[in-house]
């Protein structure tokens, strides 16, 4: 399901993604970086799909933003960096081969 969220940020286009398992995966895009939606959790820089993001670990799953166009895209709730660099790669428009 998607949802346009008005944020104290800006507009947010927020996607929930279930998958077979039941387990969610959220995607959000957004106009301008949001660190601080983590807190103080650390982070790393690390190329995923092909792009610059910034990633950080929350328990077993992971969050992940970088820059698409104008805007930044964040997703949470990867289960690992394979999912994770499979995802941005979609999401990006950056996969052959894949629907």
């Amino acid at each position: 399901s998607t949802f346009v969220m008005e944020m104290p940020c800006c507009t947010c286009v927020q996607t929930l993604c279930r998958r077979g398992d039941g387990s969610v995966l959220v995607v959000f895009e957004h106009d301008d970086e949001q660190p601080n939606w983590f807190g103080a959790r650390s982070g790393i820089v690390a190329s995923c799909g092909g792009k610059q993001c910034s990633l950080i670990s929350l328990d077993s799953q992971l969050a992940a933003s970088w820059k698409r166009g104008q805007r930044h895209m964040t997703i949470i709730g990867a289960k690992d960096v394979v999912e994770l660099d499979r995802l941005v790669s979609w999401l990006d428009g950056n996969e052959k081969g894949s629907s």
